[in-house]
């Protein structure tokens, strides 16, 4: 049961799951502790609700992609420096990322998974070659080499700690071989 904040565990009906995609749809959601959730969660496969299930998920998957690229938007046209079309890429990577652990929930079957997945790989493949078309418009080149030192498409590193700085923001002397950052003491 999923309702409000005292009350959830993991979902198990159609019903907590349709409860699950609605709340994950929401902007206010804290996603992290959901797909956990959806994680330790199961389902009772059989044909019907094996297609109204891999349906919401897909409906779900796509509206939240379709939102972090309104927001992409929004910040491109806000931007004035590289840092805040960094910010922007950055923030992009982070909902990548986070559909992606949406993809991999366990109670999903595999077949859905690698569907989801796929879904998700592709939007962020197709986002990376617009805005490089777009970048490749701009006479002063920023965005294009933004883009291109940090791909929206790229996988190999794990969803960052919420609130701490993206690691490509971080100067390449103060990170630690397996992507953190040391502490400097001045004294």
């Amino acid at each position: 049961m999923i309702r409000g904040s005292g009350d959830i565990a993991p979902p198990c009906t159609y019903a907590e799951w349709s409860e699950f995609f609605n709340r994950f749809l929401s902007p206010d959601c804290d996603d992290l502790r959901l797909i956990t959730l959806a994680g330790q969660g199961q389902v009772t496969w059989s044909a019907g609700l094996a297609e109204n299930f891999g349906q919401r998920a897909v409906e779900t998957l796509t509206s939240r992609l379709n939102a972090i690229g309104e927001r992409l938007q929004q910040h491109l046209q806000r931007a004035r420096t590289d840092a805040d079309l960094l910010r922007a890429i950055m923030e992009v990577r982070r909902g990548l990322s986070t559909m992606r652990q949406f993809a991999q929930i366990p109670a999903f079957p595999e077949v859905l998974r690698e569907s989801l997945t796929e879904i998700v790989d592709h939007h962020a493949r197709e986002r990376q070659k617009s805005l490089l078309e777009s970048g490749a418009r701009d006479r002063t080149g920023r965005l294009t080499s933004l883009l291109r030192g940090n791909p929206l498409d790229r996988q190999d590193e794990p969803a960052p700690t919420p609130g701490a700085p993206p690691i490509d923001m971080v100067p390449q002397r103060l990170r630690t071989p397996l992507g953190g950052t040391v502490r400097r003491i001045l004294l």
